[in-house]
């Protein structure tokens, strides 16, 4: 997966949000079970349901601040 695919899909996760909510610190991890990404906020543990989900980013207001793959 790339970071242009993962960018696409924080936008999608993005704009599914209430607008007060999208410059939120988050923690970005991918759920290889599912094929898709889970947005934590940062700071909070996974509590999705996919066991080998890893974290691959953080953003703030909108915007990729850290990459970890």
């Amino acid at each position: 997966m790339d970071k242009d695919h993962i960018i696409l899909m924080i936008n999608e996760g993005l704009d599914s949000m209430d607008e007060e909510f999208r410059d939120e610190p988050y923690d970005i991890y991918f759920q290889p079970n599912e094929g898709q990404i889970y947005m934590s906020v940062s700071g909070m543990a996974y509590d999705g349901y996919d066991k080998e989900a890893y974290i691959i980013a953080k953003i703030e207001n909108q915007e990729v601040v850290n990459w970890y793959i």
